[in-house]
């Protein structure tokens, strides 16, 4: 015959007992996993992004190299008539040219010096956390 538990932790650890004997994590829907283990191999078979990462980084420069491209030949096609002018006023195609380039330059250097504030400060940001 089965002895009655006569206090409270008696009773708490024999009503423990029985229900983990009695308890079965299959019949729950409850697995244990080996999820370290799992971890590991998860961690062994990775993949290396960074050729990824570099290829998108040069496709990144090659657009906007183009785009920069595009947009220069864009403004030289909306001066064709101020160019004309130019040209017919007597200066030679190497002064023109070389004025298109003075206005292209004064554009990317003023882009330059706009931008560097802004990009040190982020990197200022970031190296220090």
């Amino acid at each position: 015959m089965e002895r009655v538990p006569t206090s409270i932790e008696d009773y708490r650890a024999a009503l423990e007992k029985k229900i983990l004997a009695n308890l079965k994590p299959e019949e729950l829907g409850l697995r244990f996993e080996p999820v370290r283990e799992q971890a590991l191999k998860a961690a062994e078979q990775s993949q290396d992004f960074g050729g990824l990462f570099l290829g998108f980084s040069f496709f990144l420069i090659a657009a906007a190299l183009l785009l920069m491209g595009l947009l220069f030949s864009l403004g030289l096609e909306q001066r064709a008539p101020e160019i004309g002018t130019l040209l017919a006023l007597g200066f030679t195609p190497k002064q023109v040219r070389s004025l298109c380039c003075a206005k292209a330059w004064r554009w990317r250097l003023s882009a330059a010096c706009s931008a560097w504030p802004a990009d040190s400060h982020s990197r200022g940001r970031c190296c220090t956390g």
